[in-house]
């Protein structure tokens, strides 16, 4: 047992301890609870008064304005920039292409004009279909169509990730994707780009074809081993179409060009 005086010395020794933790304690306290006021105190203030940044996302003050056409040409300004973004993409200018995007044109906007008109009509020849009996003016094209025929990769990408949809067709009557067009122009890096993303194996044009039987009938051959792969999904989809005896003659040839039969 502790004497008397032993236990006095430790009930001191205590003391002496906590009045060493005090301040330590206060400390930590005081803090927290500066930090808490400190944070609290300084409310986040809503993006117009910010004045710089509204500016920039809202406004985009440090975009240059569009051309004064676009905002009195045919169509309305949607159509206008939808051009800007079409000729854009067509030419492989990327720096213009995103300038359009920046304006506030529509990467899904089907547009109308000489230069889509010429691309549906040769994409019409090249799948062997009948061009419909419309003024050439109304074959409208999205973007996305252009920079698959012109197997521009970056172009695809940089219209993808801006919100062009994948499966759009490109006009009433005729109902290629831009997969078709990138299957039919022997652009295959495209054609795979696109397929990678998602883009649908499935869809039919206006003659009941998708995309196997559009390279059977019109190619009668995949020059590539892996986009042959990629497509023999929509072969087994067919339903017993002549796209399905293709594939199983084609994979028995092997190699990077698989042969297909055309019936």
């Amino acid at each position: 047992m502790l004497e008397g005086g032993q236990v006095q010395r430790c009930r001191e020794h205590g003391h002496q301890q906590a009045g060493r933790n005090q301040p330590l304690t206060t400390t930590i306290v005081g803090l927290s609870q500066a930090a808490t006021h400190s944070f609290s105190s300084s409310p986040v203030l809503p993006l117009p008064l910010y004045p710089h940044l509204q500016a920039k996302y809202v406004g985009r003050a440090f975009v240059s304005p569009p051309p004064p056409s676009a905002l009195s040409g045919p169509g309305g300004l949607p159509q206008q920039l939808g051009l800007l973004l079409y000729d854009a993409v067509d030419a492989g200018d990327v720096p213009g292409a995103l300038e359009a995007l920046a304006w506030g044109a529509d990467p899904g906007l089907p547009v109308r004009g000489p230069r889509p008109a010429m691309l549906v009509s040769e994409m019409l020849t090249a799948a062997s279909s009948p061009i419909p009996h419309t003024h050439g003016l109304q074959l409208q094209l999205p973007p996305l169509h252009a920079a698959a025929a012109n197997g521009d990769v970056a172009m695809c990408e940089l219209l993808l990730q801006s919100g062009a949809p994948l499966d759009a067709v490109d006009c009433v009557g005729v109902g290629h994707t831009a997969l078709h067009y990138a299957l039919l122009s022997d652009q295959l890096a495209a054609a795979k780009l696109l397929v990678r993303r998602g883009a649908s194996l499935g869809v039919k044009d206006a003659q009941g074809r998708n995309a196997w039987d559009l390279v059977v009938s019109v190619k009668g051959r995949v020059a590539d081993e892996e986009l042959f792969l990629m497509l023999s999904g929509a072969a087994g989809g067919a339903g017993g179409m002549g796209g399905g005896e293709g594939a199983s003659g084609g994979a028995g040839g092997g190699g990077g060009h698989v042969p297909l039969s055309s019936g």
